[in-house]
């Protein structure tokens, strides 16, 4: 019985259309992800992006590994055979074949966040504003509609939802983009889930620095904000104290436990040897003794 989680089951099956040839299967994929009850669909989705990492990642350990084979070819040829083997036909498959498989990893990849920010689910945060910054500026800006949705809608219990990556890229952001609705939905978010990274760029941004800086609004916002972030901030680093004292709790109550087994263990073999220590002989057992000893 497979242990496979269920939506990459499906994800697997779906990619495996999408890299048909065919546009009519293609277009499949999409009308099924239509179709899907919404947190489904999610789920698949971020499974398929999981997927094309994957894939992105091994074609990149393929080509390196052939290159690096054709180079030890080459120079092994040249120093024990003193043969002059050519170092272009190793590189053709590489480059030949590798553009194209990225191109089309990347297109489907856009059509997959895409798809992802027409749901209104704060799960796919994460991965729309990691997409940012990897995607065409024409994809980008489609991401940037629904990010700037579902920033405000994130609570203090979501803060794990972003991780340490894309709240850089937003602290960047904060001062990169001239959209000032965004650097609104930021700020927003910030005021909920900051924590002390966020603090000397909204610092900035209050000074009338970044791209929105002549904003009287998004400045007048920013000071507005700052207290509250450096509550959420304080509140950020409070849960991530606790956090590492319980799991330091833990760690010492598994030495501890380990400790009283191993005692247990000792004293159990000590028990056991002074069950089987000498005892002095009985009078019948001294007599046969001294019979066997005359004889």
């Amino acid at each position: 019985m497979s242990n496979r989680d269920p939506f990459e089951e499906r994800a697997v099956a779906l990619r495996q259309q999408l890299s048909s040839t065919k546009p009519d299967e293609i277009d499949r994929v999409w009308n099924d992800l239509s179709q899907m009850p919404a947190d489904d669909a999610v789920s698949t989705v971020l499974c398929l992006l999981r997927l094309e990492a994957r894939t992105e990642r091994l074609m990149l350990r393929i080509a390196f590994a052939g290159a690096g084979g054709g180079l030890a070819i080459v120079t092994l040829c040249a120093w024990f055979f003193e043969v002059n083997v050519p170092f272009g036909p190793f590189l053709a498959f590489p480059l030949t074949f590798l553009p194209t498989t990225f191109a089309l990893i990347h297109t489907r990849r856009e059509r997959l966040y895409e798809c992802l920010a027409s749901y209104n689910d704060i799960r796919v945060v994460d991965t729309l504003v990691q997409a940012i910054g990897v995607i065409s500026a024409q994809s980008r800006n489609a991401l940037i509609s629904p990010l700037t949705k579902l920033l405000p809608q994130l609570r203090p219990s979501e803060s794990g939802l972003l991780s340490p990556r894309s709240r850089t890229i937003l602290n960047e952001r904060l001062l990169s983009t001239k959209d000032s609705k965004f650097v609104l939905a930021i700020l927003a978010a910030w005021e909920q889930i900051g924590d002390a990274s966020s603090i000397p760029f909204v610092e900035r941004l209050a000074r009338g620095e970044g791209r929105t800086g002549n904003n009287n609004a998004v400045r007048q916002a920013a000071i507005e904000a700052l207290p509250a972030i450096r509550t959420a901030a304080d509140r950020n680093s409070a849960s991530q104290t606790l956090l590492r004292s319980s799991e330091s709790v833990d760690s010492a109550y598994g030495l501890l436990r380990t400790a009283s087994v191993a005692t247990a263990v000792q004293q159990s073999l000590l028990q056991a040897s002074s069950d089987q220590t000498w005892q002095p002989l009985s009078d019948s057992e001294t007599d046969s003794s001294a019979m066997l000893t005359k004889e």
